[in-house]
């Protein structure tokens, strides 16, 4: 039959699966498969051939195959002393760029570039609602999106300072309570104002980060504080 002309049909893909399954799980047919291919390398077109006939297909062994404890130890043994690549700190050399710069030239799979490219509505939608509510990485445990921004830049800008201790946002959420959202300084409440976490004794007068050295003010009053020691309550 002319080559080319005949296209194997999903039923005998799949009769040809099961059967090549069969045949592997015969341990003499694996060491003959084995002892016929030592020493056998494909070519670099064959790698290449063989690499976009298995983009996008789930291998058929994925999710049944499970290594022994012998298998896992020989893994063990062959990967001993070798430096991986994932691990933190590795560096590349010269030559291995250059090979991998090589390898990606002759394999022809540049990744595409997204320079000029405009990204559409619908998928600018999709990245807004994988960002929203509990999905966002800036909520937690119901405080809402600016809140937790604003107690995350508190926590930066205590560290950038080197202060003492810490505190976490349930105690700045109970101390609010309870004072009833008021600002202590000019006594207005939120959601008129919006209130800020003050260092009784300022971080550059050496404050610590600790609860008890933060009192809640608005912005307007913070600010007219400055660096101060000032405790309202």
């Amino acid at each position: 039959m002319p080559i080319g002309v005949y296209r194997r049909t999903d039923k005998h893909l799949k009769a040809m699966s099961r059967t090549t399954n069969r045949l592997w799980q015969d341990k003499d047919y694996r060491e003959k498969q084995v002892e016929a291919h030592k020493g056998w390398e494909p070519s670099k077109e064959t790698r290449r051939r063989m690499s976009e006939v298995q983009i996008g297909t789930k291998k058929p062994w994925a999710g049944k195959y499970k290594k022994s404890e012998e298998h896992k130890g020989r893994l063990s043994e062959a990967h001993k002393g070798m430096k991986k690549p994932w691990v933190k700190g590795y560096k590349w050399t010269e030559e291995m760029r250059r090979r991998a710069s090589e390898r990606m030239k002759e394999s022809d799979c540049q990744p595409p570039s997204r320079l000029g490219t405009k990204t559409s509505d619908e998928t600018k939608r999709k990245i807004s609602l994988a960002h929203i509510g509990d999905k966002s990485h800036l909520w937690e445990k119901g405080v809402s999106i600016y809140d937790r921004k604003l107690y995350l830049n508190a926590r930066r800008r205590a560290r950038k300072n080197n202060a003492q201790g810490s505190h976490t946002q349930e105690e700045w959420e109970d101390l609010k309570k309870k004072y009833n959202y008021m600002c202590i300084r000019c006594k207005r409440f939120e959601p008129e104002i919006k209130l800020t976490e003050d260092h009784i004794i300022p971080l550059s007068k050496g404050g610590s980060d600790y609860i008890e050295n933060i009192q809640p003010l608005c912005r307007s009053c913070n600010s007219v504080k400055r660096d101060k020691e000032i405790k309202y309550a």
